[in-house]
């Protein structure tokens, strides 16, 4: 897993435990700064994280991906 999916999933359950302050709002911002690194390979494994993310945000249940 890389430094981006590790650090996005780790948000991702402050998120969800309703943890919305400051420290996560500073941690979106680096993770957005990251993606902008990543390859196109590293992209597509995070966009389900990022998803995840997006929903937790806006506070939208969160919708399992179908295979």
């Amino acid at each position: 897993m890389s430094e981006f999916s590790l650090r996005a999933a780790a948000l991702l359950q402050r998120l969800e435990s309703g943890s919305s302050d400051q420290s996560a709002q500073s941690e979106l911002s680096e993770l957005r700064s990251l993606w902008r690194t990543l390859s196109t390979e590293e992209r597509d494994q995070a966009t389900p994280l990022v998803s995840a993310l997006v929903a937790a945000q806006s506070n939208e249940p969160r919708r399992s991906e179908e295979h």
